[in-house]
């Protein structure tokens, strides 16, 4: 994708961060999900000033990470993200947004 790119995962669509070979994921890119975001291997965000979005459903088995390179990166969810049990969201610098309506929200996995 160009620098300065935004990866929009539209209604319906799908990411699958899938167990393989050669390590964790990396997204060099601002993410837009709207759809349905599925890790079952560790995924990297990784861009600097990005502003992530998410109103769609984020599963993370693996461990999921918001990094900051430089200047800070936001990430605001008006959607679901779960986290599956023993792993970790873990943000470096910038802000995590989430309503205030949602805080109560508790939704665990397996």
């Amino acid at each position: 994708m160009p620098a300065g790119a935004t990866l929009i995962n539209g209604p319906g669509g799908t990411i699958n961060a899938a167990v393989g070979a050669l390590g964790p994921r990396t997204l060099a890119l601002a993410l837009d999900n709207q759809g349905t975001v599925t890790l079952n291997r560790g995924l990297t965000l990784n861009r600097t000033s990005a502003s992530h979005g998410n109103s769609g459903t984020i599963t993370s088995w693996r461990r999921f990470h918001g990094d900051t390179i430089g200047d800070r990166s936001d990430i605001t969810t008006s959607g679901a993200i779960a986290i599956g049990a023993g792993q970790v969201m873990q943000l470096t610098g910038g802000a995590f947004n989430y309503p205030a309506e949602r805080s109560s929200d508790r939704e665990h996995l397996p």
